[in-house]
C-alpha cells in the first residue's frame, strides 16, 4: 500500500514538472517569436555560426531603409538566417571599441565559420556596408543544448525559491537619481527610453558583448548576475541568446548575450530602482558593450 502511494506522488510530481517544463517552453517562445520577433530555431547544425553586426548610420539616414538593402542580400545568402534585428537606442561604450553610439544590430546566422568568411569577403558584401559611417562584427558560437535549457533554468530558480519559501522579487521602489553617480548619464538614457516606448513599449533587448574580469571581478559580478537572473525567473523575462564570443579581429570578449527585458517603460522603472541601484555596483567586467535595442524586424519585413 506504501508502495502505491510513493509510486503515485512520485508520477504525479513528474507530471505536475513535465506540464510546468512545456508551459514554460511554451510561454519562452511565443515571447521569441511574437514579440521579441527573433528567428532562431530550436534545432540547428552544430557548425552554425552566429555574427552579431553593428551598424552606425550616416548622417540623415534612419535604421530601416538603410539596412533593407543589406537585409536583403544577407538573406538570399544560402541557409543563412536573420535571426534578430534592432534599432539602438542607447550604447554603453567598450574601451576596445571606442564608439558613443550604434543606430542598429543584426545577429545573423550563417550554415559554417567558412561560410561566414565566404560572405563577408565578397565584393557585394562590401559594397553593401559603404553607405554606413561604421560597423563591427563580432562572431559568436551557441550552443544549442545550453540554450535549450534558458527556459528551464529560470523555471528551476522559481521552483527552489517556492520550496525554500523565499518569495517572488518585491516592488521597484524609485530612487532619487540625482544623488547617483553619473546622474547626467542616467537622465540621457531615461529620454532615450522615453523615446523608445513610443517606437515600442513591449520589448528591449540588450546585447553584450563581456570580457571576464579578474578573479574579485569575478565573484562581485557573479552576486550581480544571481540576483538580476531571480528576478527575471520570477517575472517572466531574461536571457534569449547565450554565446561564446569568437574574435574576428584583435577585439576580444569572452561571452555574448541578448536579454529580454518587457519594454522600455520597464527598464526605466528598473534602472531607477532601489533594486536596480544597490547592485549595479557589483557588475565589474574586463571590458563590455551593452546596446539596448527595439526589435525591428517587422518593419524590416514590410
Amino acid at each position: 500500500m506504501r508502495a502505491r502511494i510513493l509510486f503515485g506522488v512520485i508520477g504525479l510530481t513528474a507530471a505536475v514538472l513535465t506540464i510546468a517544463i512545456l508551459r514554460q517552453h511554451q510561454r519562452y517562445m511565443a515571447i521569441r517569436r511574437q514579440i521579441v520577433h527573433d528567428q532562431q530555431t530550436a534545432l540547428y547544425s552544430p557548425a552554425a555560426f552566429h555574427a552579431v553586426s553593428y551598424f552606425r548610420l550616416a548622417n540623415g539616414d534612419e535604421p530601416v531603409s538603410a539596412l533593407r538593402p543589406f537585409v536583403a542580400h544577407v538573406r538570399g545568402l544560402p541557409e543563412t538566417r536573420l535571426i534578430y534585428a534592432g534599432q539602438a537606442i542607447s550604447t554603453a561604450v567598450s574601451v576596445q571599441l571606442n564608439e558613443s553610439d550604434w543606430d542598429a544590430v543584426l545577429v545573423i546566422q550563417h550554415p559554417s565559420r567558412a561560410a561566414f568568411e565566404a560572405a563577408t569577403s565578397s565584393q557585394i558584401y562590401a559594397d553593401l556596408l559603404k553607405p554606413f559611417a561604421r560597423t563591427y562584427t563580432h562572431g559568436m558560437e551557441r550552443s544549442m543544448a545550453m540554450n535549450l535549457a534558458l527556459p528551464q533554468l529560470l523555471l528551476g530558480r522559481v521552483i527552489m525559491d517556492t520550496l525554500t519559501l523565499q518569495g517572488r522579487p518585491g516592488p521597484l521602489t524609485p530612487v532619487d537619481i540625482r544623488q547617483l553617480e553619473h546622474y547626467d548619464r542616467i537622465e540621457t538614457l531615461l529620454k532615450r527610453l522615453q523615446h523608445a516606448r513610443s517606437l515600442n513599449n513591449e520589448a528591449l533587448v540588450m546585447v553584450n558583448l563581456s570580457r571576464t574580469g579578474s578573479p574579485d571581478q569575478q565573484a562581485s559580478d557573479a552576486a550581480y548576475n544571481q540576483a538580476m537572473f531571480r528576478r527575471m525567473a520570477h517575472l517572466g523575462y531574461g536571457p534569449i541568446h547565450i554565446g561564446q564570443a569568437v574574435m574576428l579581429d584583435d577585439t576580444r570578449f569572452d561571452n555574448v548575450m541578448l536579454v529580454y527585458y518587457p519594454g522600455a517603460g520597464y527598464f526605466s522603472d528598473l534602472i531607477r530602482s532601489e533594486f536596480f541601484t544597490s547592485i549595479f555596483g557589483d557588475k565589474q567586467l574586463a571590458d563590455y558593450q551593452s546596446v539596448a535595442t527595439i526589435p525591428l524586424l517587422p518593419l524590416l519585413d514590410n
